[in-house]
C-alpha cells in the first residue's frame, strides 16, 4: 500500500497575501493501513480558517492511528465524530476562534479488504478502478450551507443545523461522474448523475465503506472542492481535472506530489487558472 498529499494555493489568496486554508495529510502504518485526508478552511467565515483545516487534519490521523494499534477497525461512525470534536476542543484552548475551525474534511482509511470514506462538510473522493473506470464522486447540500463538523462544537450544534433544512428536500446530494481514459490519457465521460443521501445526525457526515479487494479498486482519492475552480477560456469540468490528477505514473514516494506538479505546470503553460486553493490525497491497494 501506498499514501501520498499535494496541497497548493490558490491565485485568489496569492494575490490577497493570505494564507492557503486547504490542506493534505497522509500515511501507511506498517505497510499495511493506509489512510488520507484533506481539508479546506471555509474563506466565507472572515477567520483565520488555515488553523482549522491543520487542526482537523491532526485530529483525524492521531484518532486513526490510535485506533489501528488498538487493533480495532476503522469505521467514521458516531464514535469516531465524538472523538474527532473532543480533539478539536482541545486545538480551540490555544485560543483560536470558533470560527477558525469551519474546515471540511474528506478522508479515507483501511486496506485491502475494507476502507471506509467520510465527507464532513463538502469536497470529492475518486475510486480507480483496475478496469480503467474512475467514479467521482462530491457532495452538494441544501443551500451550498454544509454541516461543518466545527458545528458540533457547540451543544445541539448539528441538531440547530438540520432544523434549519427545508424537509421537503433533500439536505445533501451526492453527485458523480463515471468516466475511462483514451489511449492519450484523456478522460471520457461514460455517465453522470445525482442521488439524494441521507446524512445520519449522530455522525454529521457523508460515510461509505469498500472492499477495495473484491472490486477490483486500485485507489481512492480525496480532494477539496478546488477541483471544481479551474477556469481556461471557459470553465474545465472537475472529471478531467480528477482523471489528471490520478493519472499516475507509478505509486512510489512522492506520486500525488509529482503527478499535482506536472499537471499544474502544464495548466499553466495553457493558461488555465485555478482561483481557489487546491489539495488532493490519495492510498493505493496492492
Amino acid at each position: 500500500m501506498q499514501a501520498d498529499h499535494f496541497f497548493t494555493i490558490g491565485g485568489w489568496h496569492a494575490k490577497q497575501g493570505s494564507p492557503c486554508e486547504d490542506y493534505a495529510l497522509s500515511g501507511v502504518e506498517d505497510e499495511r493501513f493506509a489512510w488520507a485526508a484533506v481539508s479546506d478552511g471555509c474563506g466565507g467565515a472572515l477567520a483565520d480558517t488555515d488553523i482549522g483545516a491543520r487542526a482537523h487534519l491532526q485530529t483525524f490521523r492521531r484518532e486513526l492511528r490510535m485506533r489501528y494499534f488498538a487493533g480495532a477497525r476503522v469505521d467514521f461512525d458516531e464514535q469516531f465524530t465524538r472523538d474527532t470534536v473532543r480533539g478539536l476542543a482541545a486545538h480551540r484552548l490555544l485560543g483560536a476562534h470558533d470560527d477558525d475551525y469551519l474546515a471540511t474534511l474528506v478522508g479515507v482509511a483501511g486496506d485491502s479488504s475494507h476502507a471506509s470514506v467520510c465527507i464532513y462538510g463538502d469536497g470529492a473522493f475518486l475510486v480507480k478502478y483496475r478496469t480503467g473506470m474512475s467514479r467521482l464522486m462530491w457532495l452538494e447540500w441544501q443551500d451550498n450551507v454544509p454541516l461543518y463538523l466545527a458545528r458540533q462544537l457547540s451543544p445541539q450544534g448539528a441538531e440547530t443545523f438540520f432544523a434549519q433544512m427545508d424537509p421537503a428536500r433533500p439536505v445533501a446530494t451526492l453527485d458523480w461522474d463515471v468516466f475511462t481514459r483514451d489511449d492519450a490519457g484523456e478522460a471520457v465521460l461514460q455517465n453522470q448523475g445525482s442521488d439524494p443521501v441521507t446524512i445520519d445526525r449522530s455522525v454529521g457526515a457523508y460515510t461509505a465503506t469498500f472492499r477495495p479487494a473484491d472490486e477490483q479498486i486500485e485507489a481512492i482519492a480525496v480532494m477539496t472542492d478546488g477541483l471544481h475552480k479551474f477556469r481556461g477560456e471557459t470553465s474545465i469540468d472537475a472529471y478531467d481535472m480528477a482523471s489528471a490528477f490520478t493519472n499516475f505514473n507509478g505509486t512510489s514516494g512522492g506520486f500525488v506530489k509529482r503527478t499535482a506538479l506536472a499537471v499544474l505546470e502544464r495548466l499553466h503553460s495553457r493558461n488555465v487558472r485555478y482561483a481557489d486553493d487546491i489539495a488532493i490525497a490519495c492510498i493505493t491497494f496492492d
